[in-house]
């Protein structure tokens, strides 16, 4: 036999009882400002995409108005299109809201568990600001166990 099978066969026969410890979790969670500072980043890479699609969507908006503009008729079924990328829309937002960031499966999310609030202060005008407050939960995975923070 070869000199690794029989490591293998030695240690697999070993009375040695192995200890396995878990690395700490919490050692890697980032704090409630790296995790906002997280969420910063991602959007940021996002922007370009955000971008591009308005300026998609600006085009497209433009050519059916000049189509609906010529043909009225043609109306009705731009219509229930317009509807239907509404609804589509909103179902991508309420189910990217429950994908976990970690191994994105969807409804993960379990329940919310409350850990802060900050205020934020805006002015208004020069007389006037608005005050808003931002709850911060924390929640887990179901599937992975990855805990994250959701802004309210």
């Amino acid at each position: 036999m070869s000199k690794k099978t029989d490591d293998l066969n030695s240690s697999l026969q070993s009375d040695e009882t192995d200890t396995f410890e878990w690395p700490d979790e919490k050692a890697d969670q980032p704090g409630y400002h790296e995790a906002l500072e997280l969420i910063a980043k991602k959007q940021l890479r996002q922007l370009p995409f955000i971008t591009g699609l308005t300026i998609v969507l600006g085009i497209l908006l433009f050519g059916l108005s000049v189509l609906i503009a010529r043909v009225p008729s043609s109306l009705i079924p731009v219509l229930y299109c317009a509807g239907g990328g509404i609804v589509l829309f909103l179902l991508w937002a309420f189910l990217s809201s429950r994908r976990c960031p970690q191994c994105r499966r969807f409804f993960a999310r379990g329940s919310l568990e409350p850990e802060g609030s900050y205020t934020t202060t805006q002015p208004v005008n020069m007389t006037a600001q608005r005050t808003s407050t931002v709850r911060v939960f924390r929640t887990l995975c179901r599937h992975c166990g990855h805990e994250w923070r959701v802004l309210r």
